[in-house]
């Protein structure tokens, strides 16, 4: 059974909030010398594994990248109220690089999640829309990233309880390529909303709340090219984590490597954390091929993700 709290009325997200946030990222970001996140690591949003992914016709679709994507995550946490959860995702998205300094994309993911905890299982669907940007005039570059997760969680036994939640979700980092090397930092946003479906005598939705995440590393690539045609960008990174906010009632899972994100009710996560992960690229002409694992680890918690990425460039 999920074990959830009762929501707040009238839920609204307020512009100033909002504003307020995003002023205080640019201003954080501003006073990193060597900051935040590649298009290439830890984040999903990357654009691609080659150095020179698009071409420089003039015209615009042939500036363009589609992506098919599949991720397998494991998370076990062996605190008190422990949980293993299994997710499987997969989606598409588009990338255009509209001018010199400028891509940008969109993108949706669908994915189903076990959940083991406390004797009960859970099911998790989520639907995750997507959107992202980055803006390099030279080395030094900023991007960003805007999600919305819709999830509705039914326990195996119908009777017991359903519920539903929205997860937003936002992210901005800056970094310095520096040549293989790119150092990065930046913060990290999640607001969870929880909503009542039915079955309220049992149980009431997952309780609101937010957590922000402050994220620093830096993350090493490679380009191989074997054959004119054929490219090969072996890739590792490693961040450290650490939530400046968090609810102490609630389990936010913030998949590594992944556009995928849920969260149910349970003990927070610790709030340090460390996080890596290796990828290898494969390209020829137009084609693309890329294999990943990131981990995510924190006090008596961990994350772990397989990925698969096929892309084609047009």
């Amino acid at each position: 059974m999920i074990k959830i709290k009762e929501q707040f009325k009238n839920f609204s997200l307020p512009l100033a909030l909002m504003t307020s946030l995003s002023s205080s990222l640019f201003l954080a970001i501003s006073f990193v010398p060597t900051s935040a996140q590649s298009a290439e690591n830890i984040n999903y949003f990357q654009l691609s594994t080659q150095e020179n992914s698009f071409s420089e016709n003039d015209s615009f679709f042939k500036n363009v990248l589609l992506r098919a994507f599949g991720d397998y995550n494991m998370t076990r946490n062996t605190q008190r109220e422990g949980f293993k959860a299994y997710l499987k995702g997969t989606g598409a998205d588009i990338t255009a690089q509209l001018t010199d300094s400028f891509s940008a994309g969109i993108g949706y993911g669908y994915s189903t999640t076990d959940l083991k905890k406390d004797g009960s299982k859970t099911r998790i669907d989520g639907d995750t829309y997507f959107v992202f940007g980055k803006y390099q005039p030279e080395k030094w570059y900023i991007s960003a990233n805007l999600t919305y997760n819709h999830s509705r969680y039914k326990d195996k036994n119908p009777d017991i309880n359903q519920a539903s939640a929205d997860i937003y979700h936002g992210a901005l980092f800056s970094g310095y390529e520096m040549g293989n090397v790119h150092n990065y930092s930046g913060l990290k946003y999640t607001y969870l909303h929880g909503k009542d479906k039915n079955n309220a005598a049992f149980g009431t939705p997952l309780q609101n709340g937010e957590v922000i995440t402050a994220v620093i590393g830096t993350s090493y690539k490679r380009l191989y090219h074997p054959t004119e045609n054929l490219s090969l960008t072996p890739l590792f990174w490693l961040s450290g984590q650490y939530d400046l906010k968090s609810n102490s009632r609630q389990s936010v899972i913030d998949v590594p490597d992944s556009a995928f994100i849920y969260a149910f009710e349970g003990r927070r996560l610790h709030r340090l954390g460390l996080e890596t992960g290796v990828r290898l690229g494969m390209a020829y002409k137009q084609a693309e091929l890329s294999i990943g694992y990131g981990l995510n680890w924190r006090v008596s918690h961990t994350s772990q993700t397989g990925k698969l990425n096929l892309a084609w460039h047009f």
